[in-house]
């Protein structure tokens, strides 16, 4: 084990082609891989990369309680692998046990996970995950629809689902005073088995109209059947079968993470045409974070092109080819914040907050129609 410090000031030296790159602070990434609330304590294991490169400098704040974590002593080389310049990923893994007598999450309706240095100078890039109590026990979607966002286990599945729904909805606060209640019509573009949709569907007063789009037919007929029949199949290309400047809030949930150049435009155009004067559009992109995140060693050249071009679209991804739509169009891209705001202003909106990571690997873009 390797007492080493990672500092703003040595990024460079840690991370690959970091000159290529721009990162607000020191990359964190963590995760909760299974929750057990039982008679007498509930139990809570999982991953953290070491705040800072140190072992001990970490701990999880649950519904704003502060509890240290313990760390797997055998070494994990799948962490490793997938953080190769962090120097000491090996030890990622962690327990806690938490006492109902400290704190009774039985009596909790939620439960809000955060990831916490327990001192550190520099800034640390994180996220919030969070749960619906009865969510443990929800039932998701059959393993064929719900594999093709990239998420078949149930605590997974439903608890991303409410952590990226409190990432719109924070962001959307700050943005406007008020989160989805505030909006007459809600468009969740990319809806896909409705995992985040069913948060804002639940909330949903008499005046409000809620419109869900997906390409993918299952994933829409579980979603009507389950959580409510506002969700509609809409094609690879626009238009959706909305009108125009009728929307106050559009949000999408890793659908531009997989467009190539030219869609990132025609959809970007679409998703203005629809909006009211005013209307705010929040979507995730994968950008610098994510490139350290998921390609720290990707050829200098490929970051390289990267950097000049402002997007990257040229890796092929085959998650959705049971439904028809194969690696040659649905792929990974990143895109740095310069391309964002060029491809906002040429379709009348401007980027008014950038979030990042907002979730995971995946950075939060919040833009208003002018």
């Amino acid at each position: 084990m390797v007492q080493a410090t990672i500092t703003n000031e040595n990024l460079a030296s840690a991370i690959p082609n970091y000159d290529l790159l721009k990162l607000d602070g020191v990359p964190h990434l963590w995760n909760i891989n299974w929750i057990d609330i039982g008679e007498t304590q509930t139990s809570i294991s999982g991953w953290s990369l070491p705040h800072g490169g140190l072992v001990d400098n970490s701990c999880l704040m649950v519904n704003g309680v502060l509890f240290p974590i313990v760390r797997d002593i055998a070494p994990a080389q799948v962490y490793v692998g997938l953080y190769p310049w962090h120097p000491n990923a090996a030890y990622s893994g962690f327990t806690l046990q938490i006492p109902h007598k400290k704190l009774d999450l039985r009596k909790a309706i939620e439960v809000r996970f955060e990831s916490v240095a327990l001192s550190n100078q520099d800034r640390l890039d994180s996220y919030n995950l969070s749960i619906l109590v009865d969510d443990l026990k929800f039932k998701i979607p059959d393993a064929e629809i719900a594999a093709r966002i990239g998420v078949g286990e149930s605590l997974h599945y439903t608890m991303f689902g409410r952590g990226i729904y409190h990432a719109f909805q924070d962001a959307l606060r700050i943005e406007t005073g008020k989160g989805f209640e505030g909006a007459e019509n809600i468009v969740d573009w990319g809806s896909g088995s409705g995992r985040v949709a069913r948060h804002v569907t639940r909330e949903l007063k008499p005046d409000q109209n809620f419109a869900g789009f997906d390409i993918d037919a299952p994933a829409v007929a579980w979603s009507n059947k389950n959580i409510g029949n506002y969700f509609s199949v809409c094609e690879l290309q626009p238009p959706l079968n909305i009108a125009a400047n009728s929307v106050d809030v559009v949000f999408a949930y890793s659908v531009f993470t997989h467009l190539s150049e030219e869609a990132f435009h025609i959809w970007l155009a679409e998703l203005s045409r629809v909006m009211k004067s005013g209307g705010t559009v929040l979507f995730t992109v994968l950008s610098d974070f994510a490139m350290v995140s998921l390609m720290p060693n990707f050829p200098r050249a490929n970051h390289q092109r990267y950097f000049v071009r402002g997007i990257y679209d040229d890796s092929a991804n085959k998650q959705l080819e049971t439904i028809g739509v194969g690696g040659d169009v649905y792929r990974n891209t990143w895109v740095k914040r310069t391309f964002i705001k060029d491809a906002l202003a040429r379709v009348g909106l401007e980027m008014s907050s950038y979030v990042s990571p907002a979730h995971f690997y995946q950075d939060l873009v919040v833009a208003r129609k002018k």
